[in-house]
């Protein structure tokens, strides 16, 4: 499962703007093209290759979207599907609160669950942040926390590190990354994810957005924790 934080989570943070619509929309677009997809550090396509997309809509801070991704769990889902909505926003102070809720459906499955998501992130100084991410399906009542420290060197470069701790899929996680971003719409990341239950090594991912930072790619993408 992915945590559908996209990238304009974080660039409402650094002040990033998203293509305007009619009565002050905006839309927030993109695709990406990654060699694993892992989530809560497990991979979701075996090890292998995905191709991911998103769309999302926001006006004053509420937001709704829907995101995509190719899954290979050895059964007939091919497609997972991820539908949420949610409400973030910067405080004077600099934090920056996101709360929303994800629906994870799958293409021969149908629905698997859902999450309730709180996502707090606090500027340590003006080119770091320090990320606290929390995830709860009321359901099955499993909790997945994570920690991330983001560092941007540059303008277009950047360096994090996430440890967190999953009950879905019981193990603890960590991921250490780059990120570079080629033009306002292109980047790059690379990271090794490793876990208790074993390391899925390196991930590299080509992204095409409406919005590019290096600080927003390392907090959101790839999209799995």
């Amino acid at each position: 499962m992915t945590d559908n934080k996209l990238a304009i989570a974080v660039a409402a943070l650094c002040s990033l703007a998203g293509p305007s619509m009619a009565d002050g929309f905006k839309y927030y677009a993109g695709v990406d093209v990654t060699s694993n997809y892992v989530s809560n550090g497990v991979s979701q396509t075996n090890g292998k290759p995905a191709l991911q997309g998103y769309l999302e809509i926001a006006k004053n801070g509420f937001y709704a979207g829907t995101w995509l991704s190719r899954v290979d769990f050895g059964t007939n889902d091919s497609v997972e599907i991820d539908l949420y909505l949610g409400y973030r926003n910067r405080f004077d102070s600099g934090f920056f609160l996101d709360i929303g809720y994800a629906q994870y459906l799958y293409n021969d499955s149908g629905s698997c669950c859902g999450e309730i998501k709180l996502t707090g992130i606090y500027p340590i100084m003006e080119n770091m942040g320090l990320e606290g991410y929390l995830a709860y399906d009321p359901v099955a009542h499993n909790l997945n926390k994570s920690a991330t420290l983001a560092y941007a060197a540059t303008e277009q470069f950047g360096l994090s590190a996430t440890y967190g701790e999953s009950d879905f899929n019981n193990t603890e996680h960590w991921q250490i990354g780059a990120s570079y971003a080629f033009t306002n719409h292109l980047s790059a990341g690379l990271a090794y994810y490793g876990a208790q239950s074993g390391d899925e090594g390196l991930v590299f991912t080509l992204s095409l957005a409406t919005t590019q930072d290096s600080f927003a790619r390392l907090l959101a993408a790839p999209f799995g924790r």
